[in-house]
């Protein structure tokens, strides 16, 4: 954790906690609330979108898309403003976790990850696909 901030700057400074909701501050400027999972591929991840039993309705518009939506402990979208921040502070990866109505899991993992910003209308750069997912996100 940077010693002139109050709040870690991501998931990977309170990584040796319990998964939860903890106050993240990027940027240095102003924190929110994001909840990191501490459990999941050696834990120190945040999460920023979580789907489980349909209770949040995900056909939204930019700005909810922009602004984050739901609840942090339910199902929600954590922002693409929000996600954006993060990764421009650092280098970051991806890790997608899905599970099926049986319980099977399948991951895919990208060694790197980041969001532009609002003028490039938030796009996703990810490189350096593994795992059991198969990559959805190949060069189009």
């Amino acid at each position: 954790m940077n010693d002139e901030d109050k709040d870690p700057r991501d998931c990977e400074d309170v990584k040796e906690s319990a998964s939860g909701i903890y106050q993240i501050n990027p940027s240095g400027i102003r924190g929110f609330d994001a909840y990191c999972d501490m459990n999941t591929a050696g834990g120190g991840w945040l999460v920023f979108q979580r789907r489980q039993d349909g209770s949040v309705d995900f056909f939204r518009n930019w700005t909810d898309y922009k602004n984050g939506f739901g609840d942090l402990t339910g199902e929600f979208w954590l922002g693409n403003s929000k996600i954006h921040e993060i990764t421009t502070k650092n280098e970051y990866e991806l890790y997608i976790l899905m599970e099926d109505l049986e319980g099977e899991q399948r991951y895919a993992r990208y060694k790197t990850f980041y969001i532009g910003d609002i003028q490039s209308k938030f796009t996703l750069e990810i490189g350096g696909y593994s795992g059991n997912a198969g990559d959805s996100h190949m060069q189009m």
